[in-house]
């Protein structure tokens, strides 16, 4: 399966020049690929991030408490968002503060979102 999605899956996604998260997880039940029963790739771009993944998923997996809370993460990545918004529009933008959203300006509230296709569509 991973040479699957370094020789096929990946190259399909960096040619459609969008950016993707590409999780993998595989199961090893008898420990004998992985002392864990599992394994997932938990490599970071650099000693921080590294600890953060390695945080994340040892909460995930045994309850730890998080080193940086989720809410802080969104709230980051929305300013992130808001920030490149802004400079695709070329101008500064009015954002409600409960909400996050965009304020009366449609073409940047289009920016907000994109359509996906069907088969994307999240089932709840």
């Amino acid at each position: 399966m991973a040479e699957v999605a370094g020789r096929v899956v990946l190259p399909m996604f960096k040619a459609r020049g969008k950016p993707f998260v590409l999780v993998f997880w595989s199961r090893d039940p008898d420990g004998s690929q992985h002392s864990k029963g599992d394994s997932l790739n938990t490599v970071g771009d650099d000693w921080l991030s590294q600890l953060h993944i390695d945080n994340f998923v040892n909460a995930v997996r045994t309850g730890a408490k998080l080193s940086a809370p989720i809410e802080d993460g969104a709230k980051t990545g929305i300013l992130c968002h808001l920030g490149t918004i802004s400079q695709q529009v070329g101008r500064k933008l009015t954002i409600d503060p409960k909400t996050g959203r965009i304020l009366n300006d449609a073409e940047a509230s289009r920016l907000w979102s994109r359509e996906y296709d069907p088969r994307w569509k999240p089932v709840v």
